[in-house]
């Protein structure tokens, strides 16, 4: 890992109407004046960890060596659940241990997890419904001024990991759970591109249960090779399956939501 760390990307689910993120910021330069920080999203859906994992997950790979990514998506604040520092030989990653961190980490290869227990590097006064500003924040700006790590504190083994989830395959039949919705209202599944093509090899239709109606939907490579308002699958900049309308909202139409489950017929 380099000495020197600027990159630090913040993802919460603090919204926009608030200060929560630029007192992070203020207190971020306030330690390391040198940092730059950049915003994944402030959207994630509230207390949503999955969902945050799953962004995080889809985002890092395309920032530098070096970058420390900030992630608060925290509903234990407050409580006996611990703060984590989680390290790979690319990046480090800062937040509650709940999950959030793990996935992403576990996608650049071995890693190393500390516990977060120097409160000399905390702030002053302590919020026990705000760890993202006074501790996350002076954490990750102590690790871009370079401190080593086990001064941060302890190794650990027994991080929170979320419970993996994989579409459950019988035969053909393959059941995929909405994971994600855009702001486009495309509709991202948990079934990756690989699995996906083993079972569709070439572009056709695919019959599709949502909410026990079944559905014939074309696979294609993207949304503009349909008519309007029609739906489509396509390999999403994720690599994972997605359901879109075409200039229009999937979700709204199909009335899918996150956590919900679609079940893929390949027979």
């Amino acid at each position: 890992m380099e000495k020197k760390l600027n990159i630090i990307t913040l993802l919460t689910d603090f919204g926009l109407k608030n200060a929560y993120t630029a007192q992070m910021k203020g207190v971020i330069y306030s330690i390391a004046p040198q940092a730059r920080c950049v915003d994944i999203t402030h959207c994630i859906p509230h207390q949503n960890v999955r969902v945050g994992s799953f962004i995080l997950e889809s985002s890092v790979d395309f920032y530098p060596k070096g970058t420390i990514h900030l992630g608060v998506v925290d509903p234990g604040v407050g409580t006996i659940r611990r703060g984590v520092v989680v390290v790979t030989s690319k990046n480090v990653f800062i937040g509650p241990d709940n999950g959030l961190l793990i996935n992403a980490a576990r996608k650049q290869g071995n890693f190393e997890v500390f516990e977060i227990t120097n409160d000399s590097l905390f702030n002053e006064t302590i919020s026990q419904t705000f760890h993202g500003r006074d501790i996350f924040a002076p954490i990750a700006a102590h690790i871009a001024r370079g401190i080593p790590f086990n001064q941060i504190g302890r190794k650990i083994m027994d991080y929170i990991v979320l419970p993996d989830l994989k579409p459950k395959i019988t035969d053909y039949i393959v059941e995929v759970d909405v994971v994600f919705i855009d702001d486009f209202g495309n509709i991202i599944t948990n079934l990756d591109a690989v699995t996906f093509h083993s079972f569709m090899k070439a572009a056709s239709t695919c019959k599709v249960n949502i909410k026990g109606k079944t559905k014939q939907i074309p696979y294609i490579p993207s949304y503009g090779y349909i008519s309007e308002n029609q739906l489509l699958i396509t390999i999403g900049s994720a690599g994972y399956v997605e359901i879109a309308l075409n200039k229009g909202n999937a979700s709204s139409i199909l009335g899918l939501s996150i956590d919900d489950t679609i079940t893929f017929d390949f027979s």
